[in-house]
């Protein structure tokens, strides 16, 4: 099954048969069956929505119409590639989003200290 499909057989058989994802999504491991957004914003918005974003303690400029190179604690490449999310001693609380995986430069999520 190739990378950016996903298997329409909710892992009965793991692989077979198999879709091409949505536009604007990937199923980045083998013998999956739900498609993740690739779209940077709507990664980062479901991470927020997902553990508590409304109470976070600091959360300076997510969910604003800023660059979200330009959120709190949010590192970014030249290019706009999210690298590095720190979000230490924030109050979250929740699951963390599924989408998170998509963000294919993120060497770093620190969620620690919550």
């Amino acid at each position: 099954m190739p990378i950016g499909t996903y298997s329409t057989q909710d892992g009965h058989d793991g692989v077979y048969p198999w879709k091409q994802c949505p536009s604007n999504t990937t199923m980045p491991f083998l013998g999956g069956h739900t498609c993740h957004s690739t779209d940077k914003r709507t990664i980062l918005s479901a991470l927020y929505n997902s553990i508590n974003g409304t109470h976070w303690t600091d959360s300076a400029h997510w969910m604003t119409h800023m660059p979200i190179c330009e959120w709190e604690d949010i590192s970014c490449t030249a290019n706009g590639c999210v690298t590095e999310i720190n979000c230490v001693n924030w109050n979250l609380k929740g699951t963390i989003s599924e989408d998170v995986i998509s963000l294919q430069h993120l060497p770093v999520l620190d969620l620690s200290d919550n």
